[in-house]
């Protein structure tokens, strides 16, 4: 199996249930079976307020508690949690967009990271139309790079 491109993947309702539950287990799983990219991170953002390594403590106990019947060292959990990253903003919110905006510009050059961002909307229905409009309002939906690339993922079928 080829290993995805370099990118960030940002999941709106990242203090959600779906996203502690099966989201983060699922990509650790990836994580774990050595099929993410070198340059990798995850951004969660969500209205909680958290700062990133609080967030990463929370999704340690998560993702402890997913895996329990599962042989994992906390290491590698470690490992993993060094690429998940948080921001505490309104997605409902036009203008606190810039936060996402700085967030994404520092974790593309801290991480040296390509121009290629996922955002995932682990969120209810209502945010399916908002939350794209507010990214293209913000610029956030247009790429710096001629092989940099935005993609959106809706969870639940609407």
């Amino acid at each position: 199996m080829n290993k995805v491109d370099s990118q960030l993947l940002v999941i709106f309702g990242a203090s959600g249930d779906l996203t502690t539950r099966k989201l983060l287990p699922g990509v650790f799983v990836l994580h774990q079976k050595l099929l993410l990219p070198h340059n990798f991170c995850i951004l969660g953002a969500a209205r909680t307020q958290h700062t990133d390594e609080e967030y990463r403590l929370l999704m340690r106990d998560h993702l402890l508690e997913e895996l329990k019947n599962k042989i994992c060292s906390p290491a590698l959990i470690d490992s993993f949690l060094k690429r998940v990253f948080y921001l505490s903003f309104d997605s409902n919110d036009s203008s606190d967009y810039d936060k996402l905006k700085e967030k994404i510009d520092l974790l593309q050059q801290q991480e040296k990271l390509e121009d290629r961002i996922l955002y995932y909307l682990a969120t209810p229905p209502i945010m399916y139309e908002r939350i794209p409009t507010f990214l293209k309002e913000n610029g956030l939906n247009v790429t710096k790079t001629h092989d940099g690339w935005r993609r959106i993922i809706v969870e639940k079928p609407f």
